[in-house]
C-alpha cells in the first residue's frame, strides 16, 4: 500500500518552490537585462561603423503586397518617410473615427475597441484574399495603404488624393453617426 503526501509535505514543497522561483525571477530578469543591453550596445556599434564607412546612406522601401520596391537618395527618401508618417497618421484617423462612433453607442468601451480593431482586421484579411481581388477598392484597408504610395519612383498623387479624401468621408460619416447615437442616448442626471 503507496503511503500518500500529507498536506505539510505538500505545503513544504510549494514553500520550497516557491522560494526558488522568487529567487530566480529577479536573477533571470537581470540576465535578460544585461543581455539586451548588451545587443543594444552591439547594433550602436555597427550602426555607428556603418555611418563611418558609408555614410548615412539612402532609402531602401519594400512591400510586396503594393508591389513596391524603391531605392530614394537620402534628402529625398527622408521628405518621402516624413510624409509617408503624416499620411499614416491620417490613416489611423480611420481606426480611431471608428472607435469613437462605436462607442458612442450604448456599449462598454472595450467593447467597442474589440469591435473597432476585429473590423480592421477582418477587412485586412479578405482584402488579401484573391477570391475579392475585383473588389479590392472598396476595402478599407486598401484606402489606409494609401501611404505606401508615396515611395513609389513616380509618385501617384491623384491615387493618393483618391484614397484620403475616401478616408476623411468615411471619417466624417463615422462622428456625423456617432454624433447622432450620443445625442440620442438617454443620460439618467
Amino acid at each position: 500500500m503507496k503511503k500518500a503526501f500529507t498536506l505539510i509535505e505538500l505545503l513544504v514543497v510549494i514553500l520550497i518552490v516557491s522560494v526558488l522561483v522568487g529567487i530566480a525571477i529577479p536573477v533571470y530578469s537581470r540576465f535578460a537585462e544585461n543581455g539586451r543591453a548588451v545587443a543594444c550596445l552591439s547594433n550602436m556599434r555597427q550602426l555607428g561603423a556603418g555611418l563611418c564607412y558609408r555614410g548615412p546612406g539612402g532609402l531602401f522601401v519594400f512591400a510586396p503586397l503594393e508591389g513596391i520596391f524603391a531605392l530614394h537618395e537620402q534628402g529625398p527618401g527622408m521628405a518621402r518617410y516624413a510624409g509617408a508618417i503624416l499620411l499614416l497618421g491620417v490613416s489611423m484617423l480611420t481606426v480611431t473615427s471608428l472607435g469613437f462612433a462605436l462607442s458612442c453607442f450604448n456599449m462598454k468601451p472595450a467593447a467597442a475597441t474589440i469591435v473597432t480593431l476585429s473590423v480592421v482586421f477582418l477587412d485586412s484579411i479578405f482584402r488579401n484574399i484573391p477570391y475579392f481581388e475585383n473588389i479590392k477598392s472598396w476595402f478599407i484597408t486598401t484606402h489606409m495603404g494609401g501611404w505606401l504610395q508615396i515611395f513609389v519612383t513616380y509618385i501617384p498623387w491623384w491615387n493618393i488624393v483618391e484614397d484620403y479624401a475616401y478616408l476623411l468621408a468615411l471619417d466624417a460619416t463615422c462622428v456625423v453617426i456617432a454624433l447622432a447615437a450620443f445625442q440620442s442616448r438617454d443620460f439618467k442626471g
